[in-house]
């Protein structure tokens, strides 16, 4: 140790030795003040008074009056009697400790988006996507972080599971597609660096061959689609539900859109029903133009009621169910066809229209299926795409009853 007068002159001119040396500051008040310079070079400020030592910081980052500060700053504090270098053992001893990633886990992140965003959606929706993710696809990834599952885990699980479910493995890779999505949309995600790169299952890959049955199932035949409408008209089977599904087979809609329908939502006046976007599959507000025929269905099963659900066999309380396989297979062995459920009846439809020559763009507005064409090819109009619509829905009536009579019984 060499007692010296610490100015910034002097920190800035002191040259190495040929080993490690300490000046001490023969200031009284800054007592224990040590500029200590290595061999090497180096130079920084540290507090020295035994049994007590502790690094200030380098210079010329730290300077010689921040030290100056630091080193009264202890001394009052020992004059206290309190350690202030316990606090900064703990500190070095925290910093040694592993870091543990803020980066939300899989399982957090699921937990969060079942109960802010599945529980808007149908309850059968959020029962499915709850039983995949947590009894498949949780337990293997839930622990870890979002942006660090390998996509090569990721692949090997999709392989794994596509050959024993493969349903179940495209509804999966779905319902991870829309978390993420959602997560996009969500002010606390969607800026974060993580969502650079999320997980993602590849492409599930479908056996053509042995799959086509059910993925491609429909009606074709004339005779066919027209007795099948003939057997909803007429089975005898739950009033509301039967009246939800004849709507369903006209308007080419989602069987979740149709059951959320409420009276506040379809203006009778214009003949439109407004679909809001959180009710869609697609996010986006969707206006459904109403033929008469369409308008006496909802008005029958409404009534007098002005709340609740417009199909619902408990006064609007509850929606009505209408994915009933007996159901379903009692109305096509009433029709004499082939089984289709609701699922089958877009493709049904939209097959049909296809045959009667309505436009491929008009298609895509029914199916509620918009990319970039569609929105510019209707940037500047609104009603126009309702009338185009309007058309292919009366054609659609026209082919599968003939004509448009009071058919409600």
């Amino acid at each position: 140790m060499v007692q010296v007068k610490l100015d910034a002159s002097f920190c800035k001119a002191v040259r190495p030795k040929h080993k490690t040396v300490e000046y001490a500051d023969e200031e009284r008040a800054y007592k224990g003040l040590r500029l200590v310079v290595t061999a090497a070079g180096d130079k920084a400020f540290a507090f020295r008074s035994n049994p007590y030592y502790a690094t200030i910081g380098t210079y010329p980052g730290c300077s010689l009056s921040y030290a100056r500060k630091q080193v009264a700053d202890w001394k009052l504090q020992l004059k206290a009697g309190k350690n202030p270098f316990d606090d900064l053992k703990a500190a070095k001893q925290a910093a040694r400790a592993p870091v543990f990633s803020t980066i939300p886990t899989l399982q957090e992140l699921w937990d969060e988006y079942d109960n802010e965003f599945l529980t808007t959606k149908s309850d059968k929706h959020r029962i499915n996507a709850n039983r995949s993710m947590r009894k498949h696809f949780l337990p293997v990834f839930g622990k870890q972080p979002f942006n660090e599952v390998s996509g090569r885990e990721l692949h090997a699980f999709r392989i794994q599971h596509q050959k024993k479910r493969l349903r179940e493995m495209e509804q999966m890779k779905a319902y991870l597609s829309g978390m993420v999505s959602w997560m996009r949309q969500h002010e606390v995600y969607q800026a974060a660096d993580y969502m650079a790169n999320p997980p993602q299952f590849g492409r599930v890959e479908r056996d053509r061959r042995t799959n086509s049955g059910v993925r491609y199932r429909k009606h074709t035949r004339e005779e066919d689609i027209r007795a099948y409408w003939r057997a909803l008209r007429e089975h005898a089977g739950p009033r509301y539900t039967m009246l939800a599904l004849q709507l369903l087979f006209l308007t080419c809609k989602r069987g979740a859109e149709v059951q959320r329908m409420t009276p506040d939502q379809v203006d009778f006046e214009r003949q439109v029903w407004t679909i809001p976007a959180y009710a869609s599959k697609n996010n986006r507000e969707i206006e459904q133009p109403l033929t008469p025929l369409m308008i006496e269905i909802i008005q029958a099963a409404l009534g007098n009621r002005t709340n609740g659900f417009v199909f619902s066999n408990t006064m609007g309380e509850k929606q009505v169910m209408l994915a009933s396989t007996k159901l379903h297979r009692a109305i096509c062995q009433e029709a004499g066809t082939d089984y289709i459920s609701t699922h089958d009846y877009r493709r049904t439809i939209t097959t049909g229209l296809e045959e009667l020559g309505v436009p491929a763009r008009v298609l895509k507005l029914i199916k509620g299926h918009y990319d970039k064409g569609i929105e510019e090819h209707y940037a500047q109009a609104e009603k126009r795409p309702r009338d185009e619509q309007l058309v292919a829905y009366q054609k659609w009536e026209e082919f599968i009853a003939g004509t448009v009579g009071n058919y409600i019984s």
